[in-house]
């Protein structure tokens, strides 16, 4: 059964204990930029994404949040026969 999660720049961001404005200053963008993608009003897009790879790739992999998920906005998991959840990219 598919769910839906919060914006994965959020969930890298609550993942790194960074504010808002933390995250913006990281990745040269504005706090209202990181509110707006994470409420969904905003697509990240391609400049984004590579600033944020570049910033923080490390956290990224361990998160196993990928390129697609940021330009996408979601990550879907799904629960497999043992009940543990599973991201798919």
């Amino acid at each position: 059964m598919a769910q839906m999660t919060r914006h994965p720049l959020q969930e890298l961001r609550e993942a790194l204990g960074l504010k808002p404005a933390e995250l913006a200053e990281r990745i040269g963008r504005t706090r209202a930029f990181v509110a707006m993608v994470e409420g969904g009003h905003s697509d990240m897009g391609r400049e984004s994404v590579i600033a944020l790879f570049d910033a923080f790739r490390d956290e990224l992999n361990r998160l196993g949040i990928t390129a697609e998920d940021l330009l996408r906005g979601t990550r879907e998991r799904f629960t497999d026969g043992d009940g543990s959840a599973e991201a798919v990219a």
